[in-house]
């Protein structure tokens, strides 16, 4: 017999060789599909594999949102009795910020210029001078990352002592926002680099910093908002969260007066999130207006005025979020050109070339009474005088009004 490979086909089975070259062409061809739709669903996570295998692509954790927390603080000054309290030792006015609890960064109102000037203000002065030494600024940077100084007294050392404050400030690491006289920069608004916590897929996160206007007003006194001047704020609003603070009203009375709140509400009309006023000394009411917060006035947090009301304040703790997206992608990497020594960047300019839009920032507000300022060392207040503070600010009513 004669033998025949088991595949033997007499040839008048097999196929033409052209016809046989085309059907191997085809299997190749189903054979790569076959390849390539079975990686797509490894990846894909649809096959049925080892959960070890699946994701692969998608396996590195990913951002899922923004937040940030806040603390906007009273009047500070360094000098009189609280420096002469303290002596050399520059952490003890601030030794009861523990009790506050933890935040991202402090914006605070200080309320003197920082030179080296060996002026010394004297308690009992019937227009007091002030002047803080550049040897706070260290501890003052472990609590505040930003600075209003659209104040009635940050001017105590003349225009150059206003100049060397910046400059000390901004070497300090510590972002200034706001002028004495608010007629002489022509934009009162500052875009400043806060920190913020990325929130990852893993429940991990990591820092960051994101642009936010905080636009500052002194109208306490002699000034008073020229024509054009509070617009400024809507080039900010239409792509940026905006933050007002503003200086203003008569000392020594509890309820914000009318021009105080012509003055607040002209800031949340021209598109600020919130205003957040100051400079009275006392605790006074809260309002919403068009849904936004305004404070009207924060009194003293480490300052040397021992009366009932000039010892007690009320910090606004401040909680923002966002979902994170592409746009806030690029906002976060913008970020590092929106904190100029100068006081001068090109942040709003950038955001508006990249065609950034408005981030939907979440915030929700709770006031944090205080007590002390000088030799009692500020700290928060118990339930008592929490509870006083928050009928002041009329908080009830203002948190059902947010929705809180």
């Amino acid at each position: 017999m004669q033998y025949r490979p088991y595949n033997y086909r007499p040839q008048a089975l097999r196929p033409p060789p052209k016809k046989r070259r085309r059907t191997r062409k085809w299997l190749l061809v189903l054979l790569l599909a076959a390849s390539v739709f079975g990686l797509y669903k490894l990846v894909s996570g649809s096959a049925l594999l080892p959960s070890s295998l699946v994701n692969i692509a998608d396996s590195s954790p990913k951002p899922t949102s923004i937040e940030g927390r806040y603390l906007f603080s009273g009047t500070i000054v360094l000098d009189r009795v609280v420096a002469s309290e303290a002596g050399s030792d520059y952490s003890q006015p601030f030794s009861g910020m523990a009790s506050f609890g933890d935040f991202d960064t402090g914006i605070a109102d200080l309320e003197c210029p920082v030179t080296d000037s060996s002026y010394r203000s004297v308690k009992g002065q019937e227009q007091p001078r002030f002047n803080c030494q550049p040897d706070w600024l260290a501890e003052l940077k472990k609590y505040i990352g930003v600075i209003k100084l659209a104040g009635n007294h940050t001017y105590d050392m003349g225009a150059d002592g206003f100049t060397e404050t910046v400059e000390r400030l901004q070497a300090a690491g510590i972002q200034t926002v706001g002028h004495h006289n608010p007629h002489i920069e022509k934009d009162n608004c500052r875009v400043v680099a806060m920190p913020v916590r990325v929130q990852k897929s893993d429940n991990q996160q990591e820092k960051g910093t994101l642009p936010i206007a905080i636009c500052a007003f002194n109208y306490k006194i002699i000034f008073s908002p020229e024509p054009g001047e509070v617009e400024v704020i809507k080039r900010y609003a239409k792509i940026m969260p905006v933050i007002g603070m503003l200086q203003a009203g008569a000392e020594y009375i509890t309820t914000a007066g009318a021009q105080q709140q012509a003055y607040a509400r002209k800031i949340i009309d021209n598109g600020a999130d919130l205003v957040v006023a100051n400079g009275t000394h006392y605790v006074q009411n809260s309002e919403v207006y068009k849904n936004k917060l305004i404070v009207y006035s924060l009194g003293n947090f480490i300052f040397d005025q021992t009366d009932y009301e000039t010892m007690r304040s009320v910090a606004i703790s401040v909680d923002m979020a966002a979902s994170y997206n592409e746009n806030v992608s690029k906002w976060l990497a913008l970020s590092a050109k929106c904190n100029a020594p100068a006081r001068e960047d090109n942040c709003l300019a950038e955001a508006e070339k990249q065609g950034l839009t408005k981030i939907n920032s979440k915030f929700k507000f709770e006031p944090i009474g205080s007590s002390g300022g000088v030799r009692k060392i500020t700290k928060k207040a118990d339930a008592t005088l929490q509870k006083a503070i928050e009928e002041r600010l009329n908080w009830a009513q203002v948190a059902k009004e947010l929705g809180q």
